[in-house]
């Protein structure tokens, strides 16, 4: 319950990302203001 995933996108893989390379600064000043927010993000779930 108290860990924090953050993505950073560095490539084109297409992949969900919160940041962009070059908003590394805006990330750390964010997490610094942090309150603890939560966000979720729905996940597949697939049998075959």
């Amino acid at each position: 319950d108290r860990v924090r995933f953050v993505g950073i996108h560095t490539g084109h893989l297409g992949f969900y990302t919160d940041y962009r390379d070059f908003e590394v600064d805006k990330l750390i000043e964010n997490l610094k203001l942090d309150t603890g927010a939560r966000v979720s993000y729905p996940i597949l779930n697939v049998k075959i």
